[in-house]
């Protein structure tokens, strides 16, 4: 569930790039900064952030304070992250159009999220 009340699938996804932006409210808001310049250059890019050990109600406060305009899961307990073998706030995935697992990098490093994601879509980066 996504922190607008929506569900997000990730299969809905399928054909497309996803990229996935895990973050802590206190240090998100660059990571987020750089994700939101993609999806916005990139229609064809589908990008999620998750809030790590937050509660719903900071989240929806941080991603609204930063005009956030794709989804948030709010995942207090980790339990997502988990699942994707995620430690550390700041990773980013990027799957590509086949739903394979192709990067996993620090979103916190400048151009990292966007060579990715140009990789993945088939244009230079």
């Amino acid at each position: 569930m996504t922190v607008n009340g929506s569900e997000f699938d990730s299969n809905a996804s399928m054909g497309m790039v996803l990229l996935v932006e895990f973050f802590e409210c206190a240090e998100g808001a660059h990571a987020l900064g750089y994700a939101g310049e993609i999806y916005a250059s990139h229609r064809e890019l589908v990008v999620v952030g998750v809030s790590l050990g937050e509660s719903i109600e900071r989240t929806r406060a941080f991603t609204a304070h930063h005009a956030v305009k794709f989804p948030v899961i709010c995942d207090p307990e980790r339990a997502v992250a988990a699942r994707l073998d995620v430690t550390d706030p700041g990773t980013s995935l990027a799957v590509d159009r086949r739903g394979i697992l192709r990067w996993i990098g620090d979103a916190k490093k400048p151009g990292a999220m966007e060579q990715a994601a140009s990789a993945l879509l088939g244009e230079p980066a």
